[in-house]
């Protein structure tokens, strides 16, 4: 009956528990949506500008790839042996079945040095000796693209290819290719969507349109350098007007826009690339554009994007009223979820009333539950954490906002604290938490350790001491993230009831004499805190324990209780076991001890022991000095981590410099990304990585012949790495967590310089 009573009294507490867990996580998804769509509406807007970027090097690449393709093919026909012997029925028959095979090509025709065309894909030969391609022709005897112009033959604009033919030394005719516009038009349509608000237009050298979403545009020849347009004379029964030769007489007319449009237009015509905003035919848009390189003596082409602002904006209203419905209805199923644990829970208690059999089996059923709640929850707090740390970064917050911010991650972390205590206690209760060994870095591990638990100190004036034995082997096998979690909720147990004075952590180990590969590595925390009352250490190891809950300096300790309950069952797992001595006022020590497999290395030795010691909290906090931000816009960089939250901070830390960011999660990614033409002023490698680790990805992309500047980011910054990145083809490395200072000194390296 005791144990029934006990087991009650657990399941009450926990219900208790999860009911405030619960209440704070409604809590949190009440403010959050407020913050998210506010950074949703910001996200929005550049998702924008970046499409309309990614529209206008879409259409520069295909364009671009269209042309040369039909440069090369004319390049390859007009040097064809059966070609150059002019022999009209031998070249006729080779230009129809050009045309047939490349139906853009429109029109293909030979003419001789005396301009009179000795074959053609179709049509009737005739004298061109007084047009101007073939006196451009003669003066210059280089290929080129024409400018636009309307094709005699169909009515329609169209532009040309033209190669100088030669046997031997001397020149012999001039082959030419009408290309039709229409290919170059659906590529435009392609990229674009009208119903969207999104147009593009490309224009040649002397700023006359070939492409537009608007058919008129394209017709009338619209010349956006002069601001004229070319349409058809017409006689007075509405016919076009036509030359004694067959070409169309046209007439141009002035048409106005802003000068905002004519000033990036002549930005445009000069050959550079942009973006902007600007004023266009009654609408405010989002601009971009970028030059289109021609093949031989040609003047370059341009495309030019443009995203209609009002209804991009009308797209993003419904985005977000799509966002705070589906905010809502995840809400209200939360609510829902709750409301029926807490039925679940409290059925279970009236079974633990009766029998011990009946209270294990509710016990079970209630733990797999959790674990199942408890990763549902777990999955969007990550991303909320994450979110509000890269905002805190922000110095021009407001303080209301900032304050707001503060509470949010902290609670955030607090209730992540929970879930996890609450989801590795229902693994552990339902056979389910497995180890995964791992050959680790024990050095990084100890760091990475120390690291976290000196950043939970906060305010207390608590001096973190650390001692490691240099004979320490530098790397084990087991399972590193559950050795993590040991030393750090003995740690955070430490500090939470430390007010003053001194947590000191203790690495030791010892070889296993019996013939195996056994390392027993023992870890000492001992700390100056409140102590522990002889009542308390009696339940020290038990479920939701809290300690001296009655005194005023431990009112305000944050936690489940479930810290010390799942350290103790993962130290077993692993064939140690947990000791511990306290006394009130004065302190307490815990002695870890685990068994781990051995690995052939190398000692860390007394420099890295040293250099791992130094690690040590300091009362007054240092203030970062200010640092002027370099407008870098033209510079670019990768970031490759696999740690999501890892890349929203190197993006928050980078974001001041205006660099061109993209992020990968993979060595794997970043290699297919170099593969595809891609570099980059600076490529950010995490060192350790699955799969594929940043070492092994910087070697593969040296051994491709990449060049680029590839700096580490590491939590291995301990004594000799700089070395060994060194010869692993690294130029650089930073040191995790990362310090604007360093960070900054390496863009100016590698970026602002050059």
């Amino acid at each position: 009956m005791n144990v029934n009573k006990e087991m009650y009294y657990r399941s009450k507490n926990a219900k208790t528990h999860f009911i405030v867990s619960s209440l704070i996580v409604v809590a949190l998804l009440l403010v959050i949506p407020i913050v998210t769509l506010y950074l949703l509406s910001n996200a929005y807007n550049e998702q924008i500008r970046i499409e309309t970027q990614r529209i206008t090097s879409s259409v520069r690449r295909t364009v671009r790839t269209f042309i040369d393709g039909a440069y090369n093919l004319s390049f390859e026909l007009s040097d064809n042996p059966a070609v150059l012997s002019f022999d009209p029925a031998v070249q006729a028959q080779i230009l129809e079945n050009c045309a047939a095979r490349n139906p853009y090509m429109e029109l293909i025709y030979i003419t001789g040095m005396d301009g009179m065309q000795t074959a053609r894909s179709s049509g009737t030969l005739g004298d061109r000796s007084e047009r101007w391609w073939f006196i451009q022709m003669m003066e210059t005897r280089q290929p080129f693209v024409s400018k636009s112009y309307y094709s005699v033959t169909t009515g329609m604009p169209c532009t040309a290819i033209f190669i100088p033919m030669y046997h031997g030394s001397e020149m012999v005719g001039i082959f030419g290719v009408d290309i039709s516009l229409e290919y170059i038009q659906s590529m435009v349509e392609q990229f674009t969507n009208v119903e969207n608000g999104q147009y593009a237009f490309i224009i040649d050298g002397e700023g006359v349109v070939i492409a537009h979403n608007d058919i008129y545009v394209l017709e009338t020849l619209t010349n956006y350098r002069t601001m004229m347009r070319t349409v058809p004379r017409l006689d007075t029964a509405g016919n076009v007007m036509r030359n004694v030769d067959g070409s169309i007489q046209t007439v141009e007319e002035e048409f106005s826009t802003t000068d905002a449009f004519k000033a990036i237009i002549s930005d445009v015509m000069e050959g550079n690339s942009g973006q902007n905003i600007v004023e266009y035919n009654d609408g405010v848009y989002f601009m971009s554009y970028e030059p289109i390189p021609l093949p031989g003596y040609s003047d370059s082409w341009a495309v030019v994007t443009l995203h209609d602002r009002d209804i991009a904006m009308g797209v993003i209203s419904r985005l977000l009223t799509q966002e705070i419905v589906v905010v809502v209805f995840i809400l209200i199923i939360f609510i829902a979820l709750i409301y029926t644990l807490f039925k679940s829970l409290s059925r279970t208690m009236d079974y633990l009333e009766n029998a011990r059999v009946e209270a294990d089996h509710a016990n079970n059923s209630k733990s797999r539950f959790l674990a199942t709640m408890s990763h549902e929850i777990r999955t969007p707090l990550n991303a909320i954490i994450g979110l509000t740390q890269v905002q805190l970064q922000h110095d021009d917050l407001p303080q209301e906002s900032f304050i707001a911010l503060e509470k949010i991650y902290a609670s955030g972390n607090s209730l992540l604290k929970i879930i996890n205590d609450i989801l590795d206690l229902s693994k552990v209760e339902t056979g389910v938490l497995d180890l995964n060994p791992e050959v680790y870095d024990t050095p990084s591990l100890i760091n990475d350790t120390v690291q976290l638990n000196i950043v939970r100190i906060g305010d207390k004036k608590i001096n973190f001491l650390l001692k490691v034995n240099e004979n320490l082997p530098s790397l084990l096998l087991g399972d590193s993230l559950r050795v993590k979690q040991i030393l750090n909720n003995l740690l955070s147990n430490a500090i939470k009831y430390t007010n003053e004075g001194y947590v000191k952590l203790t690495v030791n180990h010892s070889i296993v004499d019996d013939g195996s590969d056994d390392v027993e590595l023992c870890f000492t925390v001992e700390d100056s805190g409140t102590g522990v009352t002889s009542e308390d250490q009696q339940r020290l190891f038990s479920e939701y324990a809290r300690f001296n809950t009655n005194t005023r300096d431990t009112l305000s300790v944050e936690g489940t209780g479930l810290g010390l309950t799942i350290t103790k069952r993962l130290v077993e797992m692993m064939g140690g076991n947990v000791t511990f001595h306290s006394v009130i006022g004065e302190g307490s020590s815990f002695i870890v001890t685990i068994m781990q497999k051995s690995v052939e290395c190398k000692p860390i030795g007394a420099a890295v022991a040293e250099r791992l010691q130094n690690f040590s909290f300091i009362d007054d906090a240092n203030t970062l000095s200010h640092i002027e931000y370099a407008n870098l816009s033209d510079g670019s960089v990768l970031v490759v981590d696999d740690v999501e939250l890892n890349l929203f901070v190197a993006e928050a830390v980078l974001k001041p410099y205006n660099l061109h960011v993209e992020m990968v999660t993979s060595g794997i990614m970043a290699i297919e990304k170099v593969k595809s033409g891609k570099t980059y002023d600076i490529i950010f490698m995490d060192h350790m990585m699955p799969e594929m680790d940043g070492v092994e990805t910087t070697e593969k992309l040296r051994e491709m012949g990449y060049t680029g500047a590839i700096v580490a980011l590491t939590a291995n910054a301990l004594v000799g790495n700089e070395e060994m990145f060194s010869q692993h083809g690294f130029d650089w490395f930073i040191p995790k967590p990362i310090d604007i200072h360093d960070l900054d000194g390496v863009i100016y390296k590698f970026v602002k310089e050059k």
